[in-house]
């Protein structure tokens, strides 16, 4: 039994083996949407005529309110030019102060001296110069300038452009550490 079954088996798969080869043309849909490709052996494919334009379509990407597929979402501040001297030059590296080469986060505040004139404050730069500050002082690395000095920090007010262009302005303070007695 198991004899008869392998021949009918056999018998099977030999008809569906021989059935698909044959010389007859074969129709394939191509890629521009239906025009008939008739296969040969003997001869080069034939496109019938009545879909023998191709069409060719481009994609363009619409920019109306939208942004820049290319550009990285995580980039969020920019350095700010400094305040040019003219409407068109900006003033180059080499004319900035020490503390503006610096990150206002790097400094460390020394002391403050508050009295009947002006108050000032003095920083420690991470070059282990210390430097004076009053109100209008240029500082940090994001055009920052100092706006306040109080009795026990300086506020410093920095401009700095996001991912979109728009301009902000952040007020950083700049704090005493904390004496032992105070915690």
């Amino acid at each position: 039994m198991c004899a008869t079954h392998y021949r009918l088996f056999l018998l099977l798969y030999l008809c569906f083996v021989l059935s698909g080869c044959g010389d007859a043309p074969v129709a394939n849909p191509s890629a521009d949407g239906g025009a008939k490709v008739s296969v040969d052996k003997n001869k080069p494919p034939v496109v019938k005529e009545e879909q023998e334009q191709e069409v060719v379509v481009k994609y363009r990407y619409p920019r109306m309110d939208k942004r820049d597929p290319f550009k990285p979402l995580v980039e969020i501040k920019k350095k700010v030019q400094q305040a040019p001297v003219r409407e068109s030059a900006a003033v180059p590296e080499d004319e900035l102060t020490p503390l503006q080469k610096v990150d206002i986060e790097r400094l460390r505040l020394l002391g403050i001296i508050v009295g009947k004139n002006a108050p000032r404050a003095m920083v420690d730069a991470p070059d282990g110069k210390s430097y004076i500050l009053k109100k209008g002082t240029k500082v940090g690395k994001n055009n920052g300038e100092v706006v306040d000095i109080a009795a026990e920090v300086v506020l410093v007010r920095e401009r700095y452009q996001d991912f979109t262009g728009e301009m902000h302005e952040n007020i950083v303070e700049i704090r005493l550490p904390a004496r032992e007695g105070d915690r």
